[in-house]
């Protein structure tokens, strides 16, 4: 008799542990949930859309895409055309086949003004052709949702000679050259002299040393010609990585090849002076 109350009592004890975790997350969603309208009520809007944006990251990052939903919905109610609530909502909502709400939010996005569309026309295509390989396969190019992530994305201009990246700068930006040729290059013009590196032009990228590894800029990074740029910074970059799985395996595999191809270039470029080029492979 008292073995068995023993055995219902511990039990007892296993199910309330095993609700404890549980419980404890959706104390701490509502928590999370409750400061966001708590900064948004006190006229502190972005801190209150960050808070959001950090909570729906964390419920992709466990797999609860309704939650994480329900909170990108929260985040256009207070700011309809917010770009990467549009493009993350519609990745969720592509991922679950729900192709009616794909339509019907793209259809939304297009009454609204957009980051990319006073560029002009020839400038939105270069965009979405350097865009694709980072996020889609050839056979999958996803125009629509490349349309959306482009608006996340700040577009520049560079002139020639125009210096974008000093070397040992801390740089915390992925830039994707669009339009122009970029030379990259290290060691000090004026005492050891430079050395070149390689040249980038339109669909290469290049920052992603400083992101992996969070060190300085390892070169100078200079523009050959006139040309244009898209931006996005590491937070962006961190949010688009758990919504893309592609996205961060490709950086990182490019990043590998890239850190090789730098220690052997600057190792032949101090001993002769010179380094050629490899056109197409970016560093930072």
């Amino acid at each position: 008799m008292n073995s068995d109350r023993k055995n219902q009592h511990c039990a007892a004890d296993t199910n309330h542990l095993s609700r404890n975790p549980l419980e404890n997350k959706e104390k701490n969603l509502r928590s999370q949930i409750n400061l966001a309208r708590t900064q948004l009520s006190q006229g502190k809007k972005q801190e209150g859309l960050e808070t959001y944006f950090k909570i729906a990251a964390e419920m992709v990052l466990i797999a609860e895409v309704s939650k994480a939903t329900a909170i990108y919905k929260l985040i256009l109610k207070e700011e309809p055309a917010n770009p990467m609530a549009l493009a993350f909502l519609s990745t969720l909502y592509h991922n679950q086949g729900l192709d009616a709400e794909v339509l019907q939010l793209n259809t939304r996005e297009n009454n609204k003004s957009s980051v990319t569309e006073n560029l002009p026309a020839e400038l939105q295509q270069l965009l979405i052709y350097a865009l694709r390989p980072l996020f889609f396969t050839e056979s999958s190019p996803e125009p629509a949702r490349l349309s959306q992530i482009a608006q996340i994305f700040k577009i520049s201009k560079f002139s020639p000679g125009e210096l974008i990246l000093k070397e040992g700068e801390n740089n915390q930006t992925l830039y994707v050259i669009l339009d122009g040729k970029i030379k990259i290059s290290c060691g000090n013009r004026e005492a050891t002299g430079e050395i070149p590196i390689t040249t980038l032009a339109a669909g290469d990228f290049f920052g992603e040393f400083s992101l992996l590894t969070g060190e300085t800029a390892s070169a100078d990074v200079r523009a050959q010609t006139a040309g244009w740029l898209a931006s996005v910074k590491r937070q962006e970059v961190d949010r688009l990585a758990v919504h893309f799985p592609e996205f961060l395996p490709r950086i990182l595999e490019s990043f590998r090849i890239r850190k090789q191809r730098l220690l052997i270039q600057k190792i032949n470029g101090y001993a002769s002076g010179t380094a050629a080029d490899s056109s197409g492979e970016g560093l930072d």
